[in-house]
């Protein structure tokens, strides 16, 4: 069996509707997954023909390619953003645990030193 054919066994095909065209993709994800990203050009297509009835399917179907392209770069970006404010909580995380182990340390060299005061003390009553 030709790599091709092992591909297509695994890949869904899928019959879906955009701008008012029926079309059969073929992808790897569900048929719900598919379905739905179909359903997202054909809204972004519904928009974009709305602002223009001029318009001819060609630069409408470029014109929602270049929005969602303009929201991936955006989502992206936030993307980007969040994982640098990600890693500067951590950083900041990491400070707060060295500091909680500074003062574990602190706190144990404190009870040793009040028990080593204690027993001074006792030995001082002694005498």
């Amino acid at each position: 069996m030709s790599e091709t054919n092992k591909n297509n066994i695994n890949s869904n095909k899928v019959q879906v509707k955009i701008y008012g065209k029926e079309y059969a993709l073929r992808g790897y994800e569900s048929e719900e997954y598919i379905q739905s990203v179909a359903h997202y050009v054909d809204k972004k297509m519904a928009e974009i023909s709305k602002s223009s009835m001029r318009m001819n399917v060609g630069v409408t179907s470029v014109l929602a390619a270049v929005n969602i392209a303009d929201e991936y770069f955006k989502l992206q970006q936030s993307i980007s953003e969040i994982k640098d404010e990600l890693k500067k909580k951590t950083v900041e995380l990491e400070s707060y645990k060295d500091e909680i182990n500074m003062v574990k340390v602190n706190y144990t060299q404190s009870q040793l030193e009040l028990a080593r005061m204690k027993i001074e003390l006792e030995g001082m009553k002694r005498k």
